[in-house]
């Protein structure tokens, strides 16, 4: 009885019935991942199709199914971002060739439109989003989000969340195997004892969540299908996190590490695959820019560390390759990266090797176990392998086969019949064919566990053997010379341990950095150079170069020495010590030495042989070949500007010395500007910030050591503005009375630029929204003195005009001329108007003044007291709350002697209570009541300065506390109210304290409002006063009006 064919997946479908890559293509891109589910209802969707318990294990992707048909795992790559990915085009790259292992979902904000090109991954595969902010629950929604819509696919076993500033730090192959060949997830779980860590946890969560359960990590994650749907299932925790975990505890940052880490921490490998630079502090990780992006940085990254990887079968090594990913890195690293990629990650090196193995290997029997029926047991004998099944068009006995690729391969491979070789001979070669076929189902995907360092060591030897012949010698470009030396086998062959493998360790050994023949080296004997070094090492005494660099002082103290040794110990302090080859040049150059031993920030420097005096010459021409594209673009800039700075103690390119420019140039003027239109020459936050951060990769331009005299340096700045928008100037260290606020404040006067930033180190210009260069400015100014002389010529003429028709009509004007703004108009208004005084005119316009002004104070006014009555009705609300006790008229009887002895106790007391703006409430009473617990006499401080409102506030405390006033003391404080407690005290309970008193918040709203109420009637007085001025003004100024009249 055969067994039922069971239906397959959309994504089987795809891979195994589809023959070319077009139309995997077109079938993935069908797939539409929107729709119109709540998260709640996704989130059941996914419940119901598959739970944690019941989900298939990773290794039952790798086996067989019931028809024995394999079954490929795929990657679900995850992006949450805000808009646009400005890395899609590496990422294109990266997926390019490898269709039908890996999904994509992108999550990103629901105002975002813009849409992706229909060749790009990322065409068609967004999800449906809401608006995601930082610190909030919301990201952790948008990562169960993203896991939920993943999760629909049941081909994706493995799921990477990523962000849109991340980039792959190796080849899909290589990232690919990483992740299935192991059954943990990548989650960074640890416990931070600091205020970052375990200083965020709220006891609210307790009893739920503990402290010690109180877990850190890195939001971006690496989770197998088990552990995802654990995750989303989760409900219960992700309450207790939203509703307490808020800033500054931030919830994507714990919730899943301690999630994992109470329930599934078997299940996690306790680390996360994605690296961020966390060198600089602050709360945000650091960003890389264009020119942070070499080969050499991005080595470091992948291997800058050992950790654990444990595979499938349970086996612990040791790799090198602990991260698959980085973040922060900008949209100009675009470039640098598709340039380096290649190189770095190696795709045209995979590709090479793909066209290795088809042209110098036989392929293997494409005889395949799902090509057999179900009933059917695969033959232990080899048979001749079935091809028809193969074949575009199995009718022609001549069509071309199809025969399985690498993941890598950009197409299908179609070879002849002749072509392919018959393995069904080759009987006595069976194991060597099975090594073969293994390798090559290994770098097929279709075989997992074989392609480790013994497969890799067999590929690079393979290679190597390939350079080597003569025969087979092809020129590839240099692309195999970095794998010479990286193999390196032990010759000699210890004894190997019960728990080490028996194949050789492959180890990626890191190059050491070559020493740099220095000139020395060049040009002395060993044995001469040797020597010298020895004794250079036993000397005790040095020249000190200060901050100014090597100065002519220097030189001659440094001369001085060679008189009498031939040897001088130089050490160098800030800023050149931090720089030590460029430190060197400049001791070389300026005395004419040789160093010979450098160690810290000393240097030992050889006088040299008596007949070679200016012999040290050495290298000057070769660096502009050899520096990198930075230096050579500095260059490029800096170029017609003014002399080099020799002394700089930075990088290259060397700035120019400013204090070497003219101090005064004749004819020179601050440049003219002129803003664009509809912009705003004033700089916003954000594009101060934008400029300070590209201004921060910049080389330095000038180096300044004066405060006045910068007309030169002014005018070389212009011409920089021409090519470049900012212009960063640094200052000479060790200059005498050097001030950055002068050197600013003239550089900003002669050019008329934006100062960016200003210390004690640098200044940084910006040329400004409004700049114009000297060609466009001079544009500008000969069309605006094109327009005023066609202005002027027009006016010429219409003044021509009109006395020529004066002339014409004798004085009469024209019937069809407009008199609308002539003078004709104007004696026309006198003649019907009569002749209008200039005194008239002027009290009209005082008068209108003044009308203006009143109505003006008037409306003032009018605020004022419906703030006076708002403030009032407040304050009338705030004092219903307050009841204040009547004095008690059986008060204790005290003797004028009691009393005396009382208040010198009071006066000698340290302790006192002091009396603030909120007066008498109720935490002064529960403070007086307090100090009659240890003393009878109390002594109240108040700082009030009218002596009224001191008996008023003594009285009470009185009637308040149910003391009795001894009296009231002149201090230097302030007053002193001394109150006694009385024989027959007994302190009250704290729930009938003082009730009928307002509390410390309310007793300052009080205070507030009196305070606000008195300023209110006091400038309401004022605007009184300044309104009848105003009035009495108009009075008399319509009286002399009249009497004009």
């Amino acid at each position: 009885m055969s067994t039922p064919k069971t239906e397959q997946p959309l994504w089987s479908t795809v891979l195994f019935h589809h023959s070319t890559k077009m139309e995997i293509k077109q079938e993935l891109q069908t797939q539409v991942l929107l729709h119109d589910m709540s998260d709640q209802e996704l989130f059941t969707k996914v419940s119901s199709l598959s739970s944690p318990s019941s989900s298939p294990s990773s290794s039952s992707w790798f086996g067989r199914n019931n028809n024995d048909e394999k079954m490929v795992v795929k990657v679900a790559f995850m992006f949450m971002t805000g808009g646009a990915l400005p890395l899609a085009t590496l990422w294109d790259k990266f997926f390019e060739g490898h269709e039908g292992f890996y999904s994509i979902y992108v999550h990103t904000n629901p105002s975002f439109q813009e849409s992706y090109p229909e060749t790009s991954v990322f065409y068609s595969r967004r999800i449906p989003s809401q608006p995601v902010y930082w610190g909030t629950s919301s990201m952790v929604d948008a990562e169960k989000r993203l896991l939920a819509n993943a999760l629909l696919d049941e081909s994706n076993q493995r799921f990477v969340l990523l962000s849109d500033s991340c980039i792959p730090l190796f080849d899909f192959t290589t990232i690919y195997d990483y992740l299935t060949g192991t059954n943990l997830s990548f989650i960074g779980s640890f416990d931070d004892p600091r205020k970052s860590g375990r200083g965020r946890y709220n006891p609210k969560m307790y009893p739920q969540i503990n402290v010690t359960h109180w877990r850190k990590g890195s939001q971006w994650f690496s989770t197998t299908r088990e552990l995802a749907l654990h995750i989303l299932a989760d409900t219960f925790y992700y309450k207790i996190f939203d509703q307490h975990c808020k800033p500054p505890c931030y919830m994507d940052e714990h919730y899943i590490p301690t999630l994992v880490h109470m329930f599934h921490g078997e299940m996690s490998a306790n680390r996360t695959l994605t690296w961020v630079d966390w060198s600089r502090v602050g709360p945000h990780p650091g960003r890389f820019i264009w020119p942070d992006i070499t080969d050499d940085f991005l080595n470091r990254i992948r291997f800058t560390e050992e950790c654990a990887y444990y595979g499938r079968d349970g086996e612990n090594t040791t790799t090198s390759k602990c991260f698959l990913f980085a973040r922060k890195f900008t949209e100009d690293t675009l470039e640098p990266l598709l340039r380096i990629y290649p190189l770095v990650l190696g795709s045209d090196f995979t590709l090479m090797l793909t066209s290795l193995f088809v042209s110098a290997r036989p392929l293997p029997s494409l005889t395949t176990i799902s090509s057999l029926t179900p009933n059917q047991n695969p033959p232990h004998t080899a048979k001749a392998p079935n091809f028809n099944q193969f074949k575009e068009n199995p009718k022609l006995p001549d069509a071309a086969i199809k025969v399985p690729t690498a993941p890598w391969m950009k197409g299908p491979l179609f070879l002849q019949p002749d072509e392919l070789i018959n393995t069904s001979h080759h009987r006595k070669s069976t194991r060597k064919q099975n090594a073969e076929e293994k390798t090559f189902k290994a770098l097929n995907r279709r075989e997992s566990g074989v392609r480790g360092s013994k497969a890799m060591k067999k590929i690079v030897r393979s290679v190597e053997k390939l350079e080597d012949s003569e025969e087979t010698r092809v020129d590839y470009g240099g692309e195999f010379e970095s794998l010479g030396g990286v193999v390196e086998e032990d010759e000699k062959r210890r004894r190997r341990m019960p728990w080490e493998r028996e194949e050789e360790k492959f180890i990626l050994r890191r190059r050491k950095k070559e020493r740099v023949l220095t000139t020395a080296d060049l040009i002395l004997d060993e044995g001469l150079l040797k020597r010298l070094r020895l004794e250079g090492s036993k000397m005790r005494e040095w020249v000190n170069v200060r901050k100014a660099g090597v100065t002519e002082t220097v030189v001659k103290d440094i001369r001085l020495i060679w008189e009498g040794n031939e040897l001088a110990m130089v050490r160098f302090d800030v800023p050149l010590c931090r720089n030590m080859e460029r430190a060197q040049e400049i001791l070389e150059l300026k005395t004419g030495g040789l160093v010979v031993l450098s160690k810290k920030e000393f240097l030992v420097v050889y006088r040299g042989p008596p007949t070679s005096d200016s012999s040290v010459c050495v290298k000057e021409g070769g660096d502009e070949i050899s520096s990198s594209l930075y230096v050579r673009e500095g260059e490029r800039l800096l170029n017609g500007l003014g002399p080099r700075y020799m002394d700089w103690w930075m990088r290259r390119p060397f700035p120019v010395d400013a204090d070497l420019l003219p101090e005064v140039v004749d004819g020179y003027r601050t440049p003219s500007r002129r803003c664009p239109p509809n912009t705003r020459a004033k700089l916003s936050d954000e594009e101060l910030t934008y400029l300070r951060n590209v201004a921060q990769a910049l080389p330095f331009h000038f180096v300044l050591g004066r405060n006045h005299g910068l007309q030169g340096l002014a005018s070389a700045i212009l011409k920089l503005w021409e090519r470049c928008v900012i212009a960063k100037i640094a200052i000479k260290w060790g200059a005498l009375n050097t001030n950055n606020e002068e050197m600013a404040d003239e550089l900003k006067h002669l050019t008329g630029g934006v100062l960016i930033l200003r210390n004690k180190y640098l200044i940084i210009l910006f040329r400004g929204k409004d700049f114009l260069s000297d060609e466009v400015a001079d544009l500008v100014d000969d069309r605006e003195r094109l327009l005023r002389r066609y202005q002027h010529f027009e006016e010429t003429k219409r003044e021509s005009d009109i006395e020529i028709s004066e002339v014409v009509t004798d004085g009469e004007e024209l019937e069809e001329t407009s008199k609308t703004g002539t003078l004709l108009e104007f004696q026309e208004l006198q003649r019907k108007f009569g002749e209008m005084e200039v005194r008239n005119l002027e009290t009209e316009a005082e008068k209108a003044k003044l009308d203006k002004e009143l109505k003006s104070q008037e409306h003032k006014l009018f605020i004022l007291k419906s703030k006076i009555e708002k403030t009032a009705t407040e304050l009338l609300r705030l004092n219903s709350l307050r009841k204040p006790s009547e004095r008690d008229d059986d008060i204790e009887i005290l003797t004028d002697e009691e009393r005396e002895c009382l208040r010198k106790i009071g006066l000698k007391m340290n302790s006192s209570l002091v009396l603030g703006r909120r007066g008498v409430f109720d935490g002064v009473m529960e403070g007086l009541h307090q100090h009659w617990k240890h003393r009878e006499v109390a002594k109240v401080i108040t700082m009030q300065k009218l002596f009224s409102r001191v008996v008023y506030t003594a009285k009470s405390l009185e009637a308040e506390s149910n003391g009795v006033l001894i009296s009231i003391e002149k201090l230097k404080e302030g007053h002193a109210i001394l109150m006694y407690r009385g024989r027959n005290y007994k302190r009250p309970s704290s729930k009938l304290m003082a009730q009928n008193l307002l509390t410390k918040r309310k007793a300052l709203q009080r205070s507030v409002l009196m305070q606000r109420l008195g300023s209110l009637k006091f400038f309401a007085y004022q605007r009184e006063r300044t309104i009848e001025d105003l009035k009495l003004s108009l009075v008399k100024l319509q009286g002399s009006a009249s009497e004009l009249c």
